[in-house]
């Protein structure tokens, strides 16, 4: 009996110390995960404040201030160099062209070398040399004392290099590591340059007694980022305005239209009252205030722009810091309820402090290319274009199907027809890009390739350039004929005024959803017409609701309707032939988009019925798709903005920290 106790005695002892070092090291453990998930906490911060570098800090009243601002004197070749760096490669051979042949801007990919311990510091310059150190997240700057630009390039070599980047805290039990990684770089001709970069491995390892937990992160798709610098096309909306005013200061309103691509303004948007105007895309306003005489926003004493986010209701401005205004979200409350506006990557609330974007300066980029591989065009001359399906004269196709918005035959030659005075030039453009002119009763070799820039000066100082642009009429059936072959890619410039007197019109038409031709091939003919010093004017003569499928573009004028509050059509006459009913001239049936330095006028309508066009004409717009994001087209050599722009996936869904986490023990 003396045995038996002793032996339960022992076995109830051995059985309490075991539930005591299980319960210790259940807590160890536990201190441990805490521990682990700490740093993965503080490495989320540090993830997230990187790419606040590239997306920019947002202030309390929901502002965002850029970090990175790239200078305007910054050239084409730097970037290139950069590029070349970022990817860890260099001169043409680190390129891959994308674009198809003959495609207008031609793309290029750089895939990027994996990263390496003797990596040159300067690979990742691109990060760091344009940034405003005054703007770094405080986090960040704290966190790893970063004074100047040189210390911000250090920590992106040390975040992108193989071992990456581990932190300790004094006293801590965690270590967390983590490593970025440059992916490519997509570059659209010398003027676009798409950085990409995800987080190749993030472990965080915490500590207590011989109880340790670790955390290890993948990267998703939704976890590389990427940052955008570029000149940026206009041509990527379907409405953009420099002043949105017209010349004479009256401010247009937006009352019941529906844009269905992207608007932006470097002026303050105004909505009617009771407007019910719908925006299917992005809407962007950089609130300017106040402009100098060549059309940029006027600067503050430090430099910064005069903008602040604001909107007109009628004649009301309302913006941020007023009238109880206090956020953003405040100023978008202010637009009248029955405005309707699309989500864009899930956020519906439109950009009311949207980067500014300077108009062009000049035409030298058109005018060199017309000098290089295109046309001049005298003064005064009126340029006819028509698509043709014979070689030898203008023989215009027969049928059109409005279930494929396609023309057949499919035309197999692009003519220009050149009248200046009593001087006629004929040109023919074939699919591959040879340029004939019409010599006699044959035809010689002019240009090879045709690069497809027409541009209008007299030579002299004053640069005075006026041309009118005409097609090839309508057929019997009121069809307007194409102007542009389904291989044509136009860019018609002038310094001064254009003139449109007739339907311009592709041969192949860009489809849309839900158009039941939305799923066949992307067609390629472009055109873009563009007056740097003067406007673009619909002409009187021309027919009655004129079709047009381009991007018009005024640089520092407007695009407009000739005598649009006088220009109308009679109905009905008295006895002695005066007019004494007459009514408007229908509606610009626009696929492209409008860009233009001031808001021009194209109609009038009945006060009673806003639809109702009592002189000139209504709009019908409709963005050309194939020139937003997704695509990228653009007519050639057609103007970008002077400012080099920072662009990033400002938004959730894309982000550093979207990460797939496995825990394991050690």
């Amino acid at each position: 009996m003396t045995i038996l106790i002793a032996v339960l005695l022992v076995v109830s002892s051995q059985l309490t110390i075991t539930g005591m070092r299980s319960a210790g090291d259940r807590r160890a453990t536990l201190q441990a995960q805490y521990a682990a998930e700490s740093g993965l906490a503080i490495a989320k911060v540090r993830l997230r404040d990187t790419q606040a570098i590239l997306n920019g800090v947002t202030n309390p009243d929901g502002t965002i201030s850029p970090v990175l601002e790239i200078p305007r004197s910054t050239k084409a070749a730097d970037l290139i160099s950069m590029a070349e760096g970022y990817c860890g490669k260099t001169g043409s051979a680190a390129w891959t062209q994308t674009s198809a042949a003959g495609t207008y801007p031609v793309k290029y990919k750089c895939s990027a070398a994996a990263p390496a311990a003797g990596d040159n510091p300067n690979r990742y310059k691109v990060l760091s040399v344009f940034a405003r150190m005054d703007r770094m997240p405080p986090g960040l700057a704290k966190g790893r004392n970063l004074k100047t630009n040189t210390d911000l390039q250090t920590y992106f070599s040390q975040a992108f290099s193989p071992t990456g980047i581990t932190t300790t805290p004094a006293g801590g039990n965690y270590e967390v590591t983590y490593r970025l990684v440059p992916t490519r770089v997509e570059r659209t001709g010398n003027t676009n340059f798409k950085f990409y970069m995800q987080v190749q491995g993030l472990q965080s390892t915490g500590k207590q007694g011989v109880s340790t937990r670790v955390l290890n992160a993948r990267s998703t798709q939704q976890s590389e980022i990427w940052f955008q610098i570029a000149l940026p096309s206009f041509v990527d909306r379907v409405l953009f305005t420099n002043h949105h005013t017209t010349k004479d200061d009256k401010r247009p309103n937006f009352t019941n239209q529906v844009f269905d691509g992207p608007v932006h303004t470097n002026d303050r948007f105004t909505f009617a009252v009771g407007a019910t105007a719908q925006f299917k895309s992005k809407v962007t306003s950089a609130g300017c205030t106040a402009y100098k005489t060549d059309g940029t926003c006027a600067t503050n004493t430090d430099g910064s722009l005069k903008t602040k986010p604001g909107l007109y209701v009628s004649e009301t401005l309302n913006q941020l810091g007023s009238g109880g205004i206090t956020n953003l979200a405040g100023l978008t409350n202010a637009v009248p309820s029955g405005v309707g506006f699309a989500p864009v990557n899930g956020v519906v609330t439109p950009d009311w402090q949207s980067e500014f974007q300077p108009m062009p300066e000049n035409a030298e980029d058109q005018a060199a290319a017309a000098n290089a591989g295109g046309l001049n065009i005298p003064n005064g001359a009126t340029v006819t274009l028509a698509a043709s399906t014979s070689g030898n004269s203008v023989v215009s196709p027969t049928s059109y199907s409005a279930t494929d918005k396609k023309w057949t035959p499919a035309p197999t030659y692009q003519f220009i027809t050149v009248k200046n005075g009593a001087t006629i030039t004929v040109y023919r453009v074939d699919a591959a890009g040879k340029m004939d002119i019409q010599s006699g009763s044959g035809w010689s070799s002019f240009r090879n390739p045709f690069n497809g820039v027409l541009y209008s000066n007299d030579g002299n100082a004053s640069k005075t350039g006026n041309i009118t642009i005409s097609g090839p009429g309508r057929s019997t059936t009121g069809q307007p004929l194409p102007a542009i072959a389904g291989f044509s890619q136009l860019t018609i410039a002038a310094e001064d005024n254009v003139g449109i007197a007739s339907d311009l019109t592709y041969s192949d038409v860009p489809c849309k959803a839900p158009d039941s031709c939305a799923s066949k091939d992307t067609p390629t003919n472009l055109l873009g017409i563009y007056s740097q010093s003067g406007n673009v004017s619909i002409l009187k003569s021309a027919p009655d609701d004129i079709n047009i499928h381009s991007v018009l573009m005024a640089g520092e004028g407007e695009v407009n309707v000739e005598s649009h509050d006088s220009n109308t059509v009679c109905t009905s006459y008295d006895r002695y032939g005066n007019c004494t009913a007459s009514r408007g001239r229908g509606k610009v049936n626009l696929i492209g988009g409008l860009i233009e330095n001031y808001y021009g006028a194209f109609g009038t309508f009945s006060p009673k019925n806003p639809s109702t066009t009592t002189s000139g004409y209504g709009r019908n717009f409709s963005f050309d798709e194939r020139m937003g994001e997704g695509v990228g087209m653009s007519p050639p050599y057609f103007p970008l903005s002077p400012k080099w722009k920072i662009e990033s996936p400002n938004s959730a869904s894309v982000a550093l920290t979207n990460l797939t986490w496995q825990q394991s023990a050690r």
